[in-house]
């Protein structure tokens, strides 16, 4: 099984995301130390996992979110 990640789908994602962070939320509050270590992490010789706890079916769209605001790589996810 393989996948990829297209720019129209990355678009579409993020700007459904805009939607719903100006209606649903009234901030998003981001630890910045934190994201520049894990940019300053990933490279092509080293590979993170992330192992998100979903509280809740948003959290991965927050996340994605989240990093491409930060031009991080989007992840490739699984859930339960």
């Amino acid at each position: 099984m393989s996948a990829s990640i297209t720019d129209i789908g990355i678009r579409s994602i993020i700007w459904y995301s805009n939607k719903f962070m100006r209606v649903g939320l009234s901030g998003l509050h981001v630890n910045e130390k934190s994201i520049n270590r894990v940019k300053q992490l990933i490279s092509p010789q080293n590979r993170i996992v992330f192992i998100p706890i979903y509280k809740s079916y948003a959290d991965f769209f927050i996340l994605s979110y989240v990093f491409h605001h930060y031009d991080i790589e989007l992840p490739y996810t699984f859930g339960n």
